[in-house]
C-alpha cells in the first residue's frame, strides 16, 4: 500500500508534512500544534454495512451520524466504528495520524463541504507523528472522495 504522502506525490500534488510528537485525539493535535481546529481535518473511520469508510470533517465539527447513513445509504445501525487493527490492516494507516487518503481497494470516502472548502487544512498522514498540509480541493481531487454535508452546524 501507498502512504498518504506517496499519493500525493504520485499524483503530483503539493503539500507540506509536519513533524511532531505523536498524537491520538483532536485535543492532543491541537495542544501539539499551532493551528486551529477550524483548519484541522480529523478523520473517522467506520464499517458500514461491510464497507470501510472514511469521513473527513473539521476538528472542532461533530458528526451527525443521520446524514452520514443517508450520505451511505444504509440504516443508521448498520455504521460502527472500525477498529484500530481494521485501521492498520485494511487501510494501512497509523490510528492517530488516520486521514482520507488511504490506498485500499473499495474504500468509501467522503469530505464534508466545510473541509472541501478550505484554502489549507491539515490533516493526517498516516502516521500519529505527522501532519500534512494541503488545500481541501487537493484533498477531494486525489482522494476521490464525495463532498457531502455531515458536519452538526455550530
Amino acid at each position: 500500500m501507498r502512504s498518504p504522502e506517496e499519493i500525493l506525490d504520485d499524483a503530483g500534488v503539493p503539500y507540506r508534512r509536519h513533524d511532531h510528537v505523536p498524537v491520538a485525539t483532536v485535543a492532543e493535535i491541537l495542544e501539539a500544534l499551532p493551528y486551529p481546529a477550524e483548519e484541522h481535518a480529523k478523520t473517522l473511520a467506520f464499517d458500514a454495512d461491510g464497507r470501510s469508510v472514511l469521513v473527513a470533517l473539521r476538528g472542532s465539527d461533530r458528526l451527525r451520524y443521520g446524514a452520514l447513513a443517508r450520505a451511505l445509504g444504509v440504516a443508521r445501525d448498520r455504521i460502527s466504528p472500525l477498529s484500530p487493527d481494521r485501521v492498520r490492516g485494511e487501510l494501512g494507516l497509523e490510528p492517530g495520524g488516520v486521514c482520507p487518503l488511504a490506498d485500499a481497494a473499495g474504500v468509501v470516502v467522503l469530505v464534508d463541504r466545510r473541509v472541501a472548502d478550505l484554502p489549507r487544512l491539515f490533516c493526517g498522514s498516516g502516521r500519529a507523528d505527522a501532519t500534512l498540509e494541503l488545500t481541501g480541493d487537493d484533498l477531494v481531487a486525489v482522494s476521490g472522495a464525495s463532498v457531502v454535508d455531515v458536519a452538526a452546524e455550530p
